[in-house]
């Protein structure tokens, strides 16, 4: 009888250890989800890094409000800057694309995309769009996640020999679509389906560099960008695509940042040089320095300044120069001693707030009472709102609610 009973027992713990694997590969299948997106317009997201998640805190006490941490089997990490609109929050993680709204997720799961996402996310209008790792753009049905087009170079290789980068985020309008296709800048038609080349495009030919563009800025039917390399900043004319006598070349610096379009003014980074032109009259307006830390991210303004990440003594930081003489304004240092220090996340400004990542922090600052003073440091500001600790550097950009999206 002891010989049965101890036969049993290893059949038992066999049979559970084998129930316990099965389990935990199941599990690990599974994204771990808290909270819901209830209320777009209360919400400010990110891309967590490292830990591998999407958060959303509420903007007006920063505290969480939703958390999607990936399936373990999942690759990749939560770099790329989430899309908030009105129908609800639309995010990638590693090589997954994922839709929630207050009832969970949109689409009854996250759908895997062909390569790791490249790209910020862009939803709207229908579409949620984004670029992959196969250098190719890839965009969604918003409400159901079915693949409905994908677009991709229709030439080998784009610069030296290497395939055409898909990191420039795309812009979805009611009727179009546009994307950096490494050195160029696309246009087409939103309706189209199937797999889409430079061939089809609205225009007729892309505006075409040698240099990867940055991120483009859509406004008031001009289509701004950097050119890399090619060390220029170039906007285009949305209908013609004339850009010839809109193109200029400022200095040598590196042109890889969204500029900032306020009516016939841009405003625009190379290397460290923050500019102000006049489009209309072709005539640089105002220039500021900012020295070895140079500008690291795209710019963000409203009325009355432009933000940027950048540097201080070594140590990231995040800038906000007034648009009225890009000289004055304030800076923003990270707290002592923190676990990273790189200002490398796009800000977002709204309702007179600015929301940043520095370093492992996402924060808050009444952009009024920050511009009392011209530094700041991270805890200690009395313009400080909130500030929420994380455990990873963010590199996401930041996202709320867009106006004209609501």
């Amino acid at each position: 009888m002891l010989v049965y009973a101890i036969i049993g027992i290893i059949i038992a713990v066999v049979f559970f250890t084998f129930a316990a694997n099965l389990i935990g590969d199941f599990l690990s299948e599974l994204p771990t989800v808290r909270g819901s997106v209830a209320d777009p317009s209360k919400l400010v997201c990110f891309g967590g890094g490292k830990d591998n998640s999407t958060h959303c805190l509420d903007k007006l006490t920063g505290t969480p409000i939703f958390t999607f941490e990936k399936a373990k089997k999942w690759k990749g990490g939560a770099d790329s800057a989430p899309k908030l609109t009105k129908e609800g929050l639309y995010f990638a993680i590693g090589n997954h694309i994922c839709a929630y709204d207050s009832t969970g997720s949109i689409w009854g799961g996250c759908q895997q995309t062909s390569g790791a996402v490249t790209s910020d996310i862009e939803a709207g209008y229908g579409l949620v769009c984004f670029g992959t790792a196969n250098n190719e753009y890839n965009c969604l049905d918003q409400k159901d996640g079915s693949l409905v087009l994908t677009i991709k170079a229709d030439w080998k290789v784009c610069l030296d020999g290497r395939p055409c980068k898909t990191t420039t985020k795309p812009i979805v309008t009611e009727n179009y679509i546009y994307t950096g296709l490494g050195s160029q800048v696309c246009k087409y038609d939103k309706f189209s389906a199937g797999v889409l080349d430079t061939t089809p495009g609205v225009w007729e030919t892309c505006a075409g560099f040698t240099h990867d563009v940055s991120n483009i800025e859509l406004k008031n039917d001009l289509v701004c960008f950097g050119t890399g390399n090619n060390k220029r900043i170039a906007c285009i004319n949305d209908t013609t695509r004339d850009y010839t006598y809109l193109s200029f070349r400022l200095g040598d610096g590196f042109a890889g940042l969204k500029p900032h379009l306020d009516g016939n003014l841009l405003y625009l980074a190379l290397d460290a040089k923050l500019y102000k032109w006049d489009l209309l009259q072709e005539k640089e307006l105002d220039l500021v320095d900012f020295g070895s830390g140079g500008i690291n991210t795209d710019l963000v303004a409203n009325n009355e300044v432009v933000c940027f990440g950048s540097g201080y003594n070594n140590i990231g930081a995040v800038w906000c120069s007034t648009k009225d003489e890009l000289a004055t304004g304030f800076f923003i240092s990270p707290r002592l001693n923190p676990d990273e220090t790189d200002a490398t996340s796009t800000q977002a400004i709204d309702n007179g707030i600015l929301y940043f990542g520095l370093g492992d922090n996402v924060c808050a600052y009444d952009i009024a009472l920050a511009k009392s003073k011209s530094n700041h440091q991270v805890g200690k500001s009395t313009a400080e709102k909130w500030c929420a600790d994380f455990d990873h550097q963010i590199n996401s950009g930041i996202a709320v609610l867009e106006k004209e999206n609501v």
